[in-house]
C-alpha cells in the first residue's frame, strides 16, 4: 500500500544518503549509530513508497497509474 508519491520518495532518498555521509564521515561512537539507524529507516520508506506519518494524518500523495 503506497501513499507517497515520487517527489516525497527522491527527497528521503537524498535525506537517506545526506544522513548515511554524515554518519560515515563526520560523527562517532552514539551519533554515528543513530545516523545510521535513521538513515536505514528513511531509506526503507523510500524504496517500498509507504510514510507511516503520512498514513497516521490521512495524506495520500501517490497517484496510480491504473
Amino acid at each position: 500500500m503506497k501513499n507517497e508519491g515520487t517527489i516525497e520518495r527522491a527527497l528521503q532518498t537524498l535525506i537517506s544518503v545526506a544522513l548515511f555521509s554524515g554518519a560515515f564521515f563526520w560523527v562517532d561512537g552514539g551519533w554515528q549509530i543513530l545516523l545510521f539507524v535513521l538513515a536505514s529507516a528513511v531509506a526503507f520508506f523510500a524504496v517500498i513508497g509507504f510514510c507511516p506519518m503520512y498514513k497516521l494524518l490521512g495524506i495520500n500523495t501517490y497517484k496510480n497509474n491504473k
